[in-house]
């Protein structure tokens, strides 16, 4: 009886042991913030049935924890890769909730052994708002490439404006110094022009002094003229 007395409080206090050992098992599967689901593997390694689901994944899924084990795992869970192949440990996948839209999370999946069994732990994150920043980001970062190329074009054609007005100016500076290399020249030409008019004159001039005839008296009058002209003409080019 003594014997049968220690087994049976050796057995209450396993029994209690393995009840705090639950609890705290219990308590940290449902006080994380992720998704966590324990599954059964068969020997392709791929899940076939849920065992477990914290607090959070059933809430997620809008399934108790009873329903959930009573559901295959590809019904709740979508992940895009093949995790019996790969050897990664972060998966892109997808929640399926019973209502609403899926959920995008990113999986991690650890292979354990439960009751001497292969399983798999899923953990799963949510980033749905991370999702949403990195959109917003990319769609800034569109915008702004597309404000860059747009100020960039505006520079571009700016520039080819400014080089346009720097060709016409330059084309203008050359005319306008052709213009004044072609007056000096006329300026030179108009000058020897008057010099060869004066040294005629003054020949007929001194022959009309020689002349002792009323002709003299009107030649002398029309070299004055011719005279009085060429002295406006220099008078008037010199001022040009």
């Amino acid at each position: 009886a003594g014997e049968i007395n220690l087994m049976l409080d050796e057995l209450e206090r396993s029994r209690q042991e393995l009840q705090e050992s639950r609890d705290r098992y219990h308590l940290l599967f449902d006080s994380g913030n992720d998704f966590l689901l324990v599954c059964a593997v068969g020997k392709e390694g791929t899940p076939y049935r849920i065992l477990d689901a914290n607090a959070l994944a059933c809430r997620g899924l809008g399934y108790s924890r009873e329903e959930l084990l009573t559901i295959a795992p590809q019904a709740v869970i979508l992940i895009r890769s093949d995790i019996t192949r790969e050897d990664r440990h972060l998966y892109s996948a997808d929640l399926i909730p019973r209502e609403g839209e899926r959920i995008p999370v990113e999986a991690t999946v650890h292979r354990i052994s439960l009751n001497n069994s292969p399983a798999i732990l899923i953990i799963a994150r949510d980033v749905t708002e991370r999702r949403r920043a990195e959109k917003e980001l990319m769609e800034y970062r569109y915008r702004l490439e597309e404000l860059v190329t747009q100020r960039t074009n505006e520079l571009r054609e700016a520039n080819e404006s400014l080089r346009r007005e720097m060709r016409e100016r330059e084309r203008i500076e050359r005319e306008r110094a052709e213009a004044y290399r072609q007056i000096e020249r006329n300026i030179e030409q108009f000058a020897v022009l008057t010099d060869h008019i004066r040294n005629p004159l003054q020949v007929v001039q001194g022959m009309a002094d020689v002349i002792e005839d009323e002709r003299a008296a009107k030649i002398r009058e029309q070299v004055n003229r011719i005279k009085e002209i060429l002295r406006q003409l220099d008078d008037g080019w010199v001022e040009s």
